[in-house]
């Protein structure tokens, strides 16, 4: 039998927002705030925010860093928003990101990720941290099902991403590790 090494990467334990409707964006550089019931109690552990199809203005739609919350109902980030002179809808999603880890020392990542609401695991490779020419692999979590993630190492430095899929605020748990070669 080998030596099955373990070193934890990250544990999870988050609540990743989910809204729509009655969003406010406000465009005051260099932080530009978003406004939506339960969205500042509910992204306290959340690094980003995903958005899509927004009412009024496309340019409102991507990845937005948080930076702040500012309230129980308040976020800003980072990246420029446009503001809306109303409440647009716009979907919102809470998405978390790892810092980038250095495994190229490993042979597998693997770890269990449990969802009570639908979500995506996002593991993003690349040859140097933080670079473009990454490569993504997506894996669904299906709402409480408990997702066994397990990969061969396929490059050198590897970022998780947890993202609300769903159409509530989700609650994610687990733990990712990289298993040591033997």
């Amino acid at each position: 039998m080998s030596n099955q090494v373990f070193t934890k990467l990250n544990e999870l334990d988050l609540t990743l927002f989910y809204g729509t409707d009655s969003v406010v964006l406000a465009a005051v550089a260099p932080l530009y705030t978003i406004t939506k019931a339960g969205l500042g109690t509910a992204s306290a552990k959340a690094t980003h925010l995903f958005t899509h199809d927004a009412e009024d203005t496309p340019a409102n739609e991507g990845t937005f860093t948080i930076a702040t919350i500012t309230g129980a109902n308040a976020i800003t980030v980072t990246e420029a928003l446009t503001a809306n002179a109303d409440d647009d809808s716009i979907v919102l999603h809470g998405e978390w990101q790892s810092s980038w880890h250095r495994v190229e020392f490993y042979s597998r990542i693997t770890g269990p990720v449990v969802s009570d609401v639908t979500g995506s695991l996002i593991v993003d490779w690349s040859p140097i941290a933080g670079t473009t020419g990454m490569s993504s692999v997506t894996t669904a979590i299906v709402a409480g099902t408990p997702l066994t993630y397990a990969a061969e190492i396929i490059a050198p430095y590897v970022r998780f991403r947890i993202r609300n899929n769903g159409a509530a605020t989700a609650t994610v748990t687990g733990c990712l590790y990289a298993k040591a070669l033997t």
